[in-house]
């Protein structure tokens, strides 16, 4: 009979200790990984005007490159990075994606949100609305 009631003991007690020990995380809500993502674009922003040499070694608005675990919020340097990380990270199709690299290939690079709609025939509204991840390099 003892050898029944120490587990179902020990197994009780470990339930009871168990949130003193092992708190509980609070669910994050979307506002708060919405926070959280500005706070690392504007900390990645910051470190790019401070630092551009570390930046570009840790591949802020560079994901093809990104060697390490550095999150830049989303970031997007969209003067070199390849037309599939224009669809994954802005969330483009491939046909908007394509008509941006091909018109980066003629102009040479972008200098502004403008620029990139004006040259690559694109509704500004469009770029306006992810113009806070891109960067001009």
């Amino acid at each position: 009979m003892s050898a029944a009631v120490v587990p179902l003991a020990s197994c009780t007690h470990a339930f009871i200790i168990r949130p003193r020990v092992f708190p509980q995380v609070p669910p994050y809500s979307a506002v708060d990984l919405a926070v959280a993502r500005l706070r690392k674009r504007e900390d990645a922003g910051d470190l790019l005007r401070r630092d551009p040499e570390l930046a570009r070694e840790l591949g802020v608005g560079r994901p093809d490159l990104r060697l390490g675990s550095y999150d830049d919020g989303g970031l997007l340097d969209i003067n070199h990075v390849p037309a599939e990380y224009i669809v994954t990270v802005l969330g483009f199709d491939r046909e908007t994606a394509d008509r941006i690299t091909a018109a980066r290939e003629s102009a040479g690079r972008f200098t502004s949100a403008r620029e990139l709609a004006t040259q690559a025939d694109l509704p500004y509204d469009l770029i306006d609305s992810v113009k806070h991840q891109l960067l001009f390099l």
